[in-house]
């Protein structure tokens, strides 16, 4: 091997070497942005949890307050059909 090439093979080695440096830091930015991403989506999903909660327990209130209503209206009628 004459030093032309051994030159040309070193400088080959060294592009080479900065395009997967470029590729590493690329991946590692997308990982970052993926795992900003996933805890924005896990932030999503529990408010979403604790707004279903929420519906659920005015949900329930509602029907204990609808039952009582109607338990009060039953009530008064029968002392009114006295």
């Amino acid at each position: 091997m004459n030093p032309s090439d051994l030159s040309f093979e070193f400088k080959e080695l060294q592009a080479s070497r900065k395009r997967f440096e470029q590729m590493n830091k690329t991946l590692e930015s997308r990982i970052t942005f993926l795992e900003c991403e996933d805890l924005k989506a896990k932030k999503m999903i529990e408010e979403t949890k604790k707004q279903a909660r929420e519906l659920s327990e005015i949900k329930r209130k509602n029907l204990e307050n609808q039952k009582n209503f109607e338990e009060v209206h039953r009530k008064l009628k029968i002392n009114r059909d006295y």
